[in-house]
């Protein structure tokens, strides 16, 4: 007597197509055979229902990384080469990982690994040489997306990181003479890259000598001074030169700085 669902006779040796219940895991097909006398014999047969693809971790679909990649089960493939799970992936680099399980679940995905620092330009004042001022202008700058800088006076304290800008403001430290800046630079994969420049703060005007301010004299006068050009009443006046001439006079000497 036959009472199971789905039930139906079947010739020794025949198949029938049959479905198990939804779910990963173990599942058991239950069986009974009947012979003409109406003898019964109960048979099972189980098999594994895995449905889930293999779990990769160290990359995602379309991902950048600097690291390995790891995989919980199956065999793969790396741009069509075998590939061991964890293995060091040591070229920067486009890649394709293809991973299969052993009942052919696959999981796929393609990532690039970049383990190169990004490269960047600094300069403070567009380039200046000579500044009279502390506070100056930081111009920072990438070809590469993402990438952010930080700054520092002494290559040990640093600034918060900051997206760049050929304006970034920066107070150098006070006190005449050369002056670094120093710059750290961060791409998406937290890859950095060290770079620096310079610039002379000169707050000091130059020196004049030969005549004081607002005075007079019935000699000629010679002004000397020690640095920049000068002009004598808005004419251009080199350092030395007497002055014979009676009249008011104004000496504006300017050094490289604009002091």
């Amino acid at each position: 007597m036959c009472n199971w669902s789905n039930c139906s006779t079947k010739a020794p040796g025949a198949t029938k197509a049959w479905t198990v219940p939804a779910g990963d895991g173990a599942k058991t097909v239950y069986a009974e055979q009947k012979d003409a006398a109406g003898n019964v014999k109960s048979l099972t047969s189980s098999i594994s229902l895995d449905t889930t693809p293999p779990t990769v971790t160290g990359a995602t679909y379309g991902g950048v990384y600097a690291d390995t990649v790891t995989f919980s089960d199956g065999t793969a493939t790396l741009n069509g080469l075998p590939y061991t799970s964890g293995s060091p992936i040591s070229a920067d680099g486009l890649y394709t990982l293809i991973v299969i399980d052993a009942v052919e679940n696959t999981a796929r995905l393609s990532f690039a690994i970049d383990r190169t620092p990004p490269v960047g330009t600094l300069s403070i004042n567009s380039g200046a040489l000579l500044t009279n001022q502390t506070d100056v202008k930081l111009n920072a700058a990438s070809g590469e997306i993402g990438v952010q800088a930080r700054f520092s006076n002494d290559n040990a304290t640093w600034g918060d990181w900051k997206s760049l800008s050929p304006s970034i403001p920066w107070t150098l430290p006070d006190g005449d003479g050369l002056k670094t800046v120093y710059v750290q630079w961060k791409n998406l994969l937290g890859n950095t890259t060290d770079g620096s420049a310079s610039i002379t703060l000169d707050k000091t005007p130059p020196t004049v000598t030969g005549a004081t301010y607002g005075g007079v004299t019935s000699q000629p006068l010679t002004f000397i001074f020690t640095e920049g050009t000068a002009a004598l009443n808005g004419a251009s006046y080199t350092s030395g030169t007497t002055i014979n001439a009676e009249g008011i006079y104004a000496l504006v000497v300017t050094d490289a700085a604009a002091r």
